[in-house]
């Protein structure tokens, strides 16, 4: 679970903190020809958000599937949280992100499943008027599997935040882990 705050102060500038996150793919190579994925299925269960979506900002989620051939499972979580008030209005939205992925994994005899986990996105302040002021930051992510990793890890660190202030800045981020499961 990871958290987004966009935070406005009042001003008619337009603050937003934007966030795509996370593609999660997992390749199994089998040890043996009948090897196989199924049932994979995502979802964004458990994601929450705080605010009404409507003109002075908006957070919500989704997920899809790219990849689902057999031997490949790929979801890709999609994540939007942004704030833009008038002048004398503060606007504080915030989220928590959960990414659920189920399959199974079958082969005659043992398998290696490679997990790959990439959170890519940016934060941005947009400041479209003087004496604007506003933040953006998010947290740390924390991957975890009902069986257990032979090695790495499904966790990525906080990639940082933008603090409280009137600029215009961006901080894009692109970070990935990896891990194992060996049965």
């Amino acid at each position: 679970m990871r958290t987004c705050t966009a935070r406005r102060r009042p001003c008619p500038s337009r603050i937003r903190a934007l966030l795509w996150v996370a593609v999660l793919g997992l390749a199994l190579s089998p040890s043996a020809a009948s090897a196989q994925l199924s049932s994979a299925a995502s979802s964004n269960a458990g994601s929450t958000c705080s605010g009404a979506n409507n003109s002075d900002g908006f957070c919500g989620s989704s997920t899809s599937i790219p990849t689902n051939n057999g031997t490949t499972f790929q979801s890709r979580y999609a994540w939007n949280v942004n704030a833009d008030v008038g002048i004398g209005s503060t606007r504080d939205t915030s989220g928590n992100a959960q990414h659920n992925m189920s399959f199974n994994a079958t082969a005659a005899g043992g398998y290696r499943l490679d997990i790959a986990t990439q959170r890519q996105g940016d934060m941005n302040r947009l400041n479209d008027a003087a004496g604007c002021s506003g933040s953006s930051d998010i947290g740390a992510l924390t991957g975890s599997s009902n069986v257990a990793l032979s090695s790495g890890t499904l966790s990525l660190v906080d990639p940082g935040g933008i603090g409280t202030g009137g600029s215009t800045t961006s901080t894009p981020f692109n970070q990935t882990s990896s891990a194992t499961i060996a049965a």
